[in-house]
């Protein structure tokens, strides 16, 4: 779809032209106000145009002052020319100006339409031009990229075996003319990540940067993992390392991804055959974080592998035994203070990070098959989950904290599911009795329906209705009585035996103690009392 100027100082010919070009149905942007050259140059400049159709003879500025200008501007505009028999020499000095194109007045529609052929045309070749070059240069990058990270990646995991084949590969982008070399491992805080890092364009970012910052286009990159790798060649072959361009390089990735970083770097070296036990080296630094936070910049020394005890599961033995009676309570604030107490004697005795969690991950294990209810839970809300919590902690705090809330939340959960089954067992236990008050129902008949012990039954029942199980039976049979009674057709006498009575004066008796009246004086006296006084809560 072409954008269109069209100037002259003619109002006439230029409706003329806009209602042609209109009529071809083509969809092109048409702007037809421009009188005279300058207001035409103007809206050229702030419009940018495909195409301008101009005439010659204007006044302010004439078409070929118009076209000289644009010339000499470099403006992207394609100009056709239009004139009279009598102009030509005039549209000699348009073609000077680079016109290609010219019509002759009066002007004819078919001419005019071949003019916009070609044009469009050729827009579209160089459009497609345009876009091969530009798709060839970004796969010549894309390229290069992919095989630096493919090179990083073979010297880590050292898959060279043939010695010239990593001779001719370091040599392809100068890593032999290094004096020496440093690999670093920058990972995502994921405590505090707005965002996958996989989401982003890597290697764009990485390319934009190269352009500006020299000295990064000999680093050789790679993002897996939520974290970056990075093989830095050095100059020298100094031994002390300075963090200086990678403090640089993480803050520009906490710029562009608006999530903190914490970076393990190892000590140089100067073979890349070394390249394996650098990679161990600074990914173990990223381990310090466990215990000194996040966001740092660690590099290794060559106390690193002593930094850390092993994990000895008898230190903890005594805390889990408690802390699974705690829950089994439920005591929620036992349970949490056992658990402080067991995560402060790991981290006092400073257990290696990945070790650390490994201990504490086996004990949630065998709390959740000892006791389903809490993995159960845990599937209900995963953000309560202790082993995902393990997992993804950064740091011993975080571990703390966010263990102390998951275990908490999944005791309230734990107590609500049981608050639920509870309550299920009293609806289910009334159910019962409503549906069998008129026969002889017992406490333990309605016990071994509900899959309880009687005696138990019996105190539960109580404790979560406050009345006993004959006091409930007792009242939901009265209330029964006193509809039954409303009824002129049912005997007074015939009303013991249909609530479950089957002696008439065991039911009386019954009838007067709830009520306080023999239930032949309440059948004379019901049409005084008011029809809510006839309701019993059971």
């Amino acid at each position: 779809m072409l954008k269109i100027v069209i100037v002259d100082d003619d109002k006439t010919i230029r409706a003329g032209i806009h209602a042609i070009l209109d009529g071809l149905d083509r969809g092109y942007e048409i702007d037809s106000r421009a009188s005279d050259g300058k207001a035409a140059l103007e809206r050229v400049i702030e419009w940018k145009p495909d195409l301008l159709i101009t005439d010659i003879k204007m006044p302010v500025m004439d078409g070929i002052k118009l076209v000289h200008t644009i010339s000499e501007m470099k403006l992207p505009v394609k100009t056709i020319v239009i004139s009279g028999y009598d102009e030509l020499p005039y549209v000699k000095e348009c073609l000077k100006a680079g016109v290609r194109d010219y019509l002759l007045k009066p002007l004819n529609k078919r001419d005019l339409v071949e003019q916009l052929d070609r044009m469009e045309s050729a827009k579209h070749i160089e459009s497609l031009r345009a876009q091969q070059l530009e798709n060839l240069k970004r796969s010549a990058k894309e390229s290069r990229f992919l095989r630096k990270e493919r090179l990083l990646w073979d010297l880590v995991v050292n898959r060279f075996q043939d010695p010239h084949a990593l001779v001719q590969r370091v040599s392809e982008f100068g890593l032999n003319e290094a004096a020496s070399f440093i690999i670093a491992v920058i990972k995502l805080d994921k405590s505090d990540a707005k965002q996958s890092l996989s989401s982003l364009d890597w290697e764009q970012w990485i390319y934009t940067l190269s352009g500006e910052i020299s000295w990064l286009e000999s680093w050789h990159f790679s993002m897996q993992n939520e974290q970056m790798t990075i093989l830095a060649p050095l100059d020298s072959a100094r031994s002390d390392v300075d963090p200086t361009p990678f403090t640089w390089f993480s803050e520009q990735m906490k710029l562009y991804t608006a999530s903190a970083f914490t970076t393990g770097i190892s000590q140089t070296f100067q073979q890349l055959s070394y390249s394996p036990l650098a990679y161990q080296e600074a990914y173990s630094c990223l381990q310090r974080a466990f215990y000194e936070g996040t966001g740092k910049i660690y590099m290794y020394s060559k106390d690193e592998p002593s930094l850390y005890s092993q994990f000895q599961e008898l230190d903890i033995i005594e805390y889990t035994q408690s802390l699974f009676q705690a829950i089994d309570a439920p005591n929620a604030s036992k349970a949490l203070a056992i658990l402080n107490s067991m995560i402060t004697r790991l981290a006092d005795n400073r257990v290696e990070p990945s070790q650390f969690k490994g201990g504490l991950t086996n004990q949630v294990r065998k709390l959740y098959v000892l006791h389903p209810e809490v993995a159960s839970a845990a599937v209900k809300e995963p953000r309560f989950d202790l082993l995902s919590i393990i997992e993804h902690a950064v740091t011993v705090q975080t571990l703390k904290e966010q263990l102390n809330e998951g275990l908490h939340g999944l005791i309230l959960l734990m107590q609500e599911e049981q608050l639920k089954k509870d309550n299920r067992i009293i609806m289910k236990s009334k159910e019962i009795i409503q549906k069998n008050y008129q026969h002889n129902i017992t406490l333990q008949t309605v016990a071994a329906q509900v899959n309880l012990n009687p005696n138990y039954f019996s105190n539960y029942f109580k404790q979560e209705t406050g009345r006993n199980f004959l006091e409930y039976l007792l009242e939901v049979r009265i209330q029964a009585a006193k509809k039954l009674l409303a009824e002129p057709d049912v005997k007074v006498y015939e009303v013991g035996y249909l609530v479950g009575y089957e002696n008439p004066s065991s039911f009386n008796r019954a009838f007067k103690n709830v009520t306080g009246t023999t239930p032949s004086e309440y059948r004379k006296t019901r049409n005084l009392i008011g029809p809510s006084e006839l309701q019993i809560d059971c």
